[in-house]
């Protein structure tokens, strides 16, 4: 038990000694207060949030120029809390790109298929996996986006390797209000 006790101190005791020795003041209030800092500025759209933070990482209004915003959806296995899906959309330049990270086990040649109301949106292939997910990045186009506005729920459908489709279904509740707000 002693030996453990010593340890800690002497961890403790390191720890205080390269900050105490450091050229940058740094205190324990000043790195409370850094770690307690949000992130990112949010705001909710029924089942969608817009998140906007700085290059810095700080958060910021959607309406700074220095900010960088995203329209969100994590959509989550009620039972385990485990990530099936992402869904994000971020304005670039004039045009919106939709981001989707998908569950693994994936045909990769087969792609996603975005279908809003009973109608096919949009079709594009995987970029690569990692160990995130199975990531599309797509370019819209404004008749894709208004699509997407326009559609009450949305399937974003693969196919699993047993050659299985699977469809992933999620609201567009609130969608077409945050993307307004990316404009």
């Amino acid at each position: 038990m002693s030996r453990i006790l010593f340890l800690f101190l002497t961890t403790w005791l390191a720890l205080f000694s390269v900050l105490a020795l450091s050229d940058y003041p740094v205190s324990l209030f000043a790195l409370a207060q850094q770690a307690s800092k949000p992130d990112a500025y949010t705001e909710s759209y029924g089942n969608w949030t817009l998140r906007c933070f700085n290059q810095e990482g700080e958060n910021t209004d959607v309406s700074s120029e220095e900010s960088n915003c995203e329209v969100v959806q994590n959509l989550l296995k009620e039972s385990t809390g485990q990530r099936l899906l992402m869904v994000r959309f971020i304005k670039v330049d004039t045009h919106y790109e939709m981001l989707m990270i998908a569950p693994f086990g994936l045909i990769l040649e087969k792609g996603l298929n975005l279908i809003g109301d009973d109608e096919s949106i949009l079709s594009g292939p995987f970029r690569t996996c990692l160990p995130v997910g199975c990531i599309v990045r797509l370019p819209l186009t404004k008749d894709q986006v208004l699509g997407i506005k326009q559609s009450e729920n949305l399937t974003a459908s693969f196919t699993n390797v047993e050659n299985h489709p699977i469809n992933i279904k999620f609201s567009a509740d609130g969608l077409s209000e945050a993307l307004k707000r990316l404009e």
